[in-house]
């Protein structure tokens, strides 16, 4: 007869319950082990590590599978509430990647979106911001963008800066923009 019992799924829960701070909000903040977050600073704030079955798992996504069942193939365990270290059920959800990135995006929780400037100095305006169709989340700055076209078609670098936008319809022209016209091709008939 064994001395000690073995643990079932549910005391596994109720032990990440009680190894957890619960809030307010209703979040349970597991006090183990927690990554260093980027969103915070480095401190102590991210996602925390636990113990299971001799593996060590993420409080958030084994709290998940405890409760509501395996991960879906292809998905991810997502905070309802944004808080990294919560590993409540009722606060878990199961999305894409994709989706988890594009509420993210809308909730304004990726380092990238609180920047007010790039890496150059320019500001993000709506004027002055690219978004690749491919990566919704990704800013990139059409001022930096210009000046490295500019530059990679041989301008001279005070030139490439300085000179201000070119509009639609014009091409540079010994630093001058003038109006591109097309030519009529031979092969059209002429009235």
């Amino acid at each position: 007869m064994p001395r000690w019992k073995p643990m079932t799924d549910a005391d596994y829960l109720s032990k990440l319950r009680g190894r957890s701070v619960i809030t307010t909000s209703g979040c349970w903040e597991h006090q183990s082990f927690r990554r260093p977050s980027k969103r915070m600073n480095n401190q102590a704030q991210g996602y925390a590590d636990v113990s299971y079955r001799g593996k060590t798992w993420r409080a958030h996504r084994l709290a998940y599978v405890l409760a509501k069942g395996p991960v879906p193939a292809g998905m991810v365990v997502s905070h309802v509430c944004d808080n990294p270290p919560c590993c409540n059920p009722d606060h878990l959800v199961a999305r894409t990647e994709k989706g988890n990135m594009r509420d993210a995006v809308a909730k304004g929780r990726l380092a990238q979106q609180r920047k007010t400037h790039c890496k150059h100095g320019h500001e993000y305006t709506p004027e002055n911001t690219f978004r690749p169709p491919s990566a919704p989340q990704k800013r990139n700055c059409k001022t930096c963008q210009r000046i490295r076209h500019r530059l990679n078609s041989g301008w001279p670098p005070e030139k490439a800066v300085t000179l201000p936008r070119t509009p639609h319809g014009y091409r540079p022209v010994a630093g001058f923009s003038k109006r591109h016209t097309s030519q009529t091709s031979e092969h059209q008939e002429k009235p």
